[in-house]
């Protein structure tokens, strides 16, 4: 039996790698990773926007974010990235090119996006790829 895929962005998995005190808001992500029967995926650009967040908005160190490169690397999460004329639809909706990504992805395979912005989940949401 195949594992039943899950696409998540950068919203879910911010708070996985470096949660703020008390912070838990990943939609129970930890929990799908460790689970044999569920693939994790994601377009690579997850990567660099949880980069983009650490740098610009927490300004964290170089030796900090050399160290977050690393746990985002040990995470067993599947990096693929979508066909682009699926991001085209998903941008042509008013999504970023970013968001479209995992719009696209989650399309593609049949899987619902782990969010929690809320404006890619509004586009979501009436294609039933939302969780």
């Amino acid at each position: 039996m195949r594992p039943t895929p899950h696409v998540v962005d950068a919203s879910v998995v911010v708070p996985l790698i470096l949660p703020a005190p008390g912070d838990d808001d990943h939609l129970g992500l930890d929990a799908l990773i460790d689970d044999p029967d569920v693939d994790v995926l994601s377009p690579m650009i997850m990567d660099l926007e949880v980069l983009n967040v650490a740098a610009r908005r927490w300004g964290l160190s170089e030796d900090q974010l050399v160290r977050l490169v690393d746990a985002l690397e040990r995470l067993t999460i599947t990096r693929t990235d979508p066909d682009l004329d699926g991001v085209a639809r998903w941008a042509s909706r008013g999504l970023s090119a970013y968001d479209a990504s995992y719009a696209a992805l989650s399309a593609e395979v049949g899987a619902p996006v782990l969010t929690n912005d809320l404006s890619l989940r509004r586009a979501l949401d009436d294609s039933g790829l939302s969780r």
